[in-house]
């Protein structure tokens, strides 16, 4: 049995998608038998797809093979900063990092996909550059399932191929899609040459070095811990997961001392709203509403306020103990800043529940001097 963590945005979501041809498709082909297991919980990126695999690893015994799908998500959330190379190169650092410590031995099998906008390969995108150039530089095989759609329609876009231009056409595609991964998972099982995590971990730092950067994912319940285990999380489910969360009420605020939080992740639903992000001197307010909630009870969403607000990584990578950074909730904010994925909010804010928040220090800082708090109490 040959077990398949499958780590991706809202295409990888659910058995309709192309997740569920895989199975059936490479057991038709072989002798073999797949375990799938689907974490992707949609939107994000391939930061929040580190975070999401910290969240999910407790209970997960481990894995043979990581798919990894964040293109299209990553396209549009990466655009968004003028220094998206950097910030990209970062986050992928982050995720193989996290997947080395956690499935040292997995083979890591990243698929392609591309938002319709970039359809093309000749199209200018800057992750897409910077993920070829890293893939290259780490002898990192991929299964480019943007490029083969490309060529084999040879260049134009036919009406079943996209449901809308961030999601391919279910069922249509998404079989073929699946079928396609199918036959390439057959040959990496039988032998065909794929590095494992630890391998592509170890070679980052032999070609990039040392980034000078401390990155940390703190779970809502790590967070409760660091705040002196005085106030606790409460738990909320779905027909895909189940979430701890922190609940910050409206008029509180959470705040960092000497560190950033270069990620959000929390639960979105119509409660929320604007909330007061805070780096240093500069404040920004955002939507914490999820565009499209509509009717859904709530959904695991995340934010990387830094790389949506377009701020320098120098102005969130502190070296000092007296570097402040915070979230605060108001219910007084009628306008601010609404970026990709969200919409304006529904209500004025009644609270921000937080899952679990990927924090950023300069690898020189002291972590004892590290504290959050939130006030009031």
């Amino acid at each position: 049995m040959t077990k398949v963590l499958v780590l991706g945005g809202s295409n990888s979501v659910g058995s309709s998608g192309y997740v569920g041809y895989i199975k059936r498709h490479y057991e038709n082909i072989s002798a073999g038998k797949l375990e799938i297991i689907n974490i992707s919980v949609g939107g994000g990126s391939t930061l929040s797809g580190a975070a999401r695999l910290i969240e999910a690893s407790e209970n997960i015994d481990g894995c043979d093979i990581l798919l990894y799908e964040y293109g299209i998500n990553d396209a549009l959330t990466y655009r968004q900063a003028a220094d998206a190379k950097t910030y990209y190169r970062i986050s992928l650092k982050f995720l193989i990092d996290t997947a080395a410590k956690l499935f040292p031995d997995a083979k890591f099998v990243p698929v392609i996909f591309a938002h319709q906008h970039w359809y093309s390969p000749d199209s200018f995108e800057p992750v897409r550059e910077e993920r070829s150039r890293i893939f290259r530089e780490l002898d990192i095989n991929e299964i480019d399932i943007a490029g083969w759609l490309y060529r084999v329609f040879e260049g134009t876009i036919p009406d079943f191929l996209y449901a809308d231009p961030a999601h391919y056409q279910r069922p249509s595609m998404c079989h073929l899609i699946g079928s396609i991964i199918a036959e390439r998972l057959n040959h990496i099982v039988g032998g065909c040459n794929h590095q494992t995590v630890s391998r592509i971990a170890a070679r980052y730092y032999d070609i990039y070095g040392d980034d000078r950067i401390k990155l940390r994912y703190l779970s809502a319940r790590k967070i409760c811990e660091m705040l002196g285990g005085n106030r606790d999380t409460v738990t909320f489910s779905n027909t895909l997961l189940s979430v701890d969360v922190l609940r910050i009420n409206s008029g509180s605020t959470l705040s960092f001392h000497g560190f950033s939080p270069l990620l959000l992740v929390f639960k979105s639903d119509r409660k929320h709203g604007y909330v007061r992000a805070q780096f240093g001197s500069r404040k920004i307010d955002i939507s914490t509403v999820y565009d499209g909630i509509g009717k859904l009870p709530w959904v695991h969403w995340s934010l990387s306020v830094p790389i949506c607000a377009d701020i320098p990584l120098s102005e969130v990578l502190p070296c000092d103990i007296d570097y402040i950074s915070a979230f605060e909730v108001r219910n007084d904010i009628k306008n601010g800043s609404v970026f990709q994925f969200f919409q304006e909010p529904l209500q004025q804010a009644e609270c921000l529940d937080i899952i679990g928040v990927l924090t950023l220090a300069s690898s020189e800082s002291d972590d004892s001097a590290l504290r959050i708090e939130v006030i009031p109490q």
